[in-house]
């Protein structure tokens, strides 16, 4: 990726700030069309940017994977048939259809690495304030890096991580380099050591509703315990599980009356409001798939909440984005229970979350159920409820990936299109618009 041919750095990546914020002569530019923050404000400011903008790599995950189906009567100026279809290469490809934002990720990479580089050095007086600031920025780079890597490499794989070719990771904001691919071990190690510091640095241990687009304590350590998970690190992830459950454990209980979705930015469910995991320009194009209404018993709650009259309700509107609710962190923690010989600990928060979601009868006859598994038809069981719970919300095709990469069909204009058990297309190919930019980035 030659950074250059892909964004004008921090010209770019303010303009939309600057017009929401009436300060329109705070900022120094030296040379023109650069960007030089000054104080607390000016850091926070560049990342609320990258915030406001942060690439949807998500949703456009979700076209992949098996809870969708394309409706009949789809209109859409976005095309997303070559995604949906697994068709990923470029010569064929619809120009003006749906592509995952490779280059729209290194901008938010890029504004993180000048707030962490620049933002201690810039201003004398270390301010709670900017420590909260610079400690989301490695958080932020963190997450964005964890979604290019789970999109655009192989599923992390223990045994052999140090030499599985991940992406390249950038940690200045020199626009005139080339930057080569690195192992998929090197960017999770990235990854892990960017949390870490991330975590010293935040003092709010759970942002207030409207700002929790932000990353907090909670969300810190919810997002570590999802990195150890696919990493197989199970005793980390049911550590940092923990700690984010102690901040808080509330889950909504849709057998009683309550004021948002789970889902909802204000729901006390939402931790982490970032990202629209169903985005706009493909919400009205997609309905349920029958696997997915199928998983569903009547007697749940979920289907009237997540499903509409257009397909899907989640993703329909700015104030349902959702990258972390408690419900995953309950699931996490159970998941890691029950790979580390803890059936107990799995099961009562397995049945916490159900409890909270089905009719109390219907929730009787699961608990006897779950009571009586054993190890692989428990994380089966998990495996399902992640697939009930977090429908559309943009984990689907990479629990596909980290688990079993299974075979499935899509069937689109009255063909049926297959994805192969293990096939090579559970992982994107980095964009050719990249490639043409970076000779580094040729196989």
């Amino acid at each position: 990726m030659k950074a250059k041919n892909i964004f004008k750095l921090f010209a770019v990546a303010l303009l939309a700030s600057i017009a929401t914020v009436s300060c329109s002569d705070f900022l120094d530019i030296e040379p023109i069309g650069i960007v030089i923050p000054s104080d607390d404000d000016d850091f926070r400011m560049l990342l609320t940017e990258s915030y406001a903008n942060f690439p949807e790599i998500r949703s456009t995950a979700s076209v992949r994977g098996d809870e969708v189906a394309i409706q009949g009567f789809a209109i859409s100026e976005v095309p997303i048939v070559d995604i949906f279809i697994w068709n990923d290469d470029f010569a064929t490809q619809d120009p003006d259809g749906l592509k995952f934002p490779y280059a729209d990720s290194y901008k938010v990479i890029f504004n993180a690495n000048y707030i962490i580089n620049n933002a201690f050095s810039t201003i004398d007086n270390t301010s709670t304030s900017l420590k909260q600031t610079v400690g989301e920025s490695y958080l932020l780079r963190a997450y964005t890096y964890f979604n290019l890597v789970n999109t655009y490499a192989d599923h992390y794989n223990k045994v052999n991580s140090d030499s599985q070719k991940g992406i390249p990771l950038v940690f200045n904001t020199d626009a005139d380099q080339d930057y080569s691919i690195n192992t998929i071990n090197q960017v999770y190690t990235s990854i892990v050591s960017d949390i870490e510091k991330g975590i010293e640095l935040l003092n709010i241990d759970e942002q207030e509703k409207g700002l929790n687009y932000r990353f907090s304590k909670i969300s810190a350590y919810g997002f570590a315990s999802r990195v150890a998970q696919y990493m197989g690190n199970w005793e980390v992830a049911q550590e940092y599980a923990t700690k984010a459950l102690a901040i808080n454990d509330t889950l909504v209980n849709l057998n009683e009356g309550y004021e948002e979705p789970p889902f909802h930015y204000n729901s006390v469910e939402n931790i982490l409001a970032l990202e629209q995991t169903l985005s706009e320009d493909i919400v009205f194009q997609l309905e349920p798939s029958v696997k997915l209404k199928e998983s569903y018993n009547s007697s749940d709650f979920r289907p009237d909440l997540y499903f509409g009259f257009f397909g899907f309700e989640i993703g329909m509107r700015i104030e349902n984005k959702v990258s972390m609710r408690i419900s995953e962190l309950y699931l996490i923690l159970s998941e890691a229970a029950a790979q580390t010989g803890n059936q107990e600990l799995a099961k009562e928060k397995l049945l916490t979350l159900i409890k909270n979601r089905v009719s109390e009868s219907y929730f009787l006859e699961q608990e006897t159920l779950i009571k009586g598994l054993e190890k692989d038809d428990l994380l089966n069981y998990i495996y399902e409820e992640r697939f009930r719970e977090l429908a559309m919300q943009g984990f689907r095709w990479y629990d596909l990936r980290r688990t079993t990469q299974p075979s499935f069909i899509h069937s689109y204009n009255g063909v049926d299109y297959v994805l192969e058990q293990n096939d090579p297309r559970y992982t994107v190919p980095i964009p050719q618009s990249a490639i043409q930019t970076n000779n580094l980035l040729i196989d």
